[in-house]
């Protein structure tokens, strides 16, 4: 459970950062850096949550990635609307949707 759990979260974060990587640095609107900063402190709770038991830890991961999907939304047209080109906007849109799929999986977790 927890190691395919595992193993999905590593390949999400890997196509995350493929697909910011592929807009060109110019076409990253700035949200993007609170993206990359979310994800880094989620995961580090998750660390603290799975390697302690920590109970107030879990408690705190649970309420951040519960259901968030109208903040996504707004995230999403303010990302769209940073990047020149269709081939960066399609990539913003695929990095929230992977990041979504990461609050997912961390929640599962």
């Amino acid at each position: 459970g927890r190691v395919l759990a595992l193993q999905s979260i590593h390949e999400s974060l890997g196509d995350f950062a493929r697909q910011l990587a592929s807009v060109p640095a110019p076409d990253r609107p700035p949200l993007v850096r609170n993206l990359v900063e979310g994800l880094h402190l989620l995961l580090g709770l998750a660390d603290e949550a799975v390697a302690d038991d920590d109970n107030a830890s879990t408690t705190l991961l649970r309420d951040l990635t519960g259901e968030r999907s109208e903040l996504m939304d707004q995230v999403r047209q303010e990302l769209l609307g940073g990047s020149r080109t269709l081939a960066g906007r399609e990539s913003l849109l695929s990095a929230t949707l992977l990041f979504e799929r990461v609050l997912w999986l961390l929640r599962r977790l």
